[in-house]
């Protein structure tokens, strides 16, 4: 899935798309890189929206979602995330509040 998320980037920097949203859980550096790299390919800025919202309130909009993440699988994407930074190679980071 990443992978064609990937080449659908690419492909829109390559016919000149000025701005490009990904709307997708990259929760570490690692996970990121890839997408820094490929604006740095393409000579163009990577900004990271972060929603910087705490592990009960996620819990308890999921409870209320029609298609329910279990609960053990929301601790361990928190567990796991890594907030971005300027030092990844984002221009800018916004963060979001709850």
């Amino acid at each position: 899935v990443f992978g064609t998320l990937r080449y659908l980037l690419r492909q829109r920097l390559a016919i000149g798309r000025a701005v490009t949203y990904l709307d997708a859980t990259h929760l570490t550096p690692a996970e990121r890189r890839p997408y820094i790299h490929i604006a740095e390919a393409y000579d163009c800025e990577a900004e990271a929206l972060f929603f910087d919202v705490p592990v009960e309130v996620c819990l308890e909009r999921n409870r209320r979602r029609d298609r329910v993440v279990p609960e053990e699988a929301v601790h361990r994407m928190a567990a796991k995330l890594v907030p971005p930074s300027l030092e990844e190679g984002f221009s800018r980071v916004t963060v979001v509040r709850d």
